[in-house]
């Protein structure tokens, strides 16, 4: 069975809304078994990740959980889904925000997988990853 991309779109909107207040259990419940995340910084230093390290498992949402510490905020996101409409089991969500926290201010690019579970019934974060706009990673 298929999703629909409107409901992949408002997943990522209450995902986003749960990030940014703060609501950890919110945002797991939105994450597949089998996440990666490719983090912007690297626990615990928080430095500018050069190695672009990418976690699995519970390590990725640890990563996730992390970002918690330096109270980011997602904001001012803007974004393609592939596909674009329709139904899925199986969507790319690209795009670019701007990435607040108590280190300061960067544009992001961002690369989000997401999988459609049949059991669940709802859209789940795969694979996550970010990188500071024209930073190599």
């Amino acid at each position: 069975m298929a999703g629909t991309i409107a409901a992949l779109q408002k997943t990522l909107e209450d995902t986003i809304k749960a990030f940014n207040g703060r609501k950890f259990d919110e945002v797991k419940r939105h994450l597949a078994a089998n996440l990666t995340v490719t983090p912007l910084r690297v626990r615990p230093s928080f430095k500018r990740n050069p190695t672009a390290v990418t976690y699995a498992g519970d390590k990725a949402r640890e990563s996730l959980h992390d970002q918690f510490i330096d109270h980011a905020q997602f904001l001012d996101e803007k974004y393609t889904i592939d596909p674009p409409k329709g139904e899925a089991t199986k969507a790319t969500i690209k795009g670019t925000a701007t990435w607040k926290d108590d280190n300061g201010t960067d544009k992001l690019e961002f690369n989000f997988v997401c999988v459609f579970d049949d059991h669940k019934k709802s859209w789940l974060f795969e694979t996550v990853s970010a990188s500071v706009v024209g930073e190599k990673t």
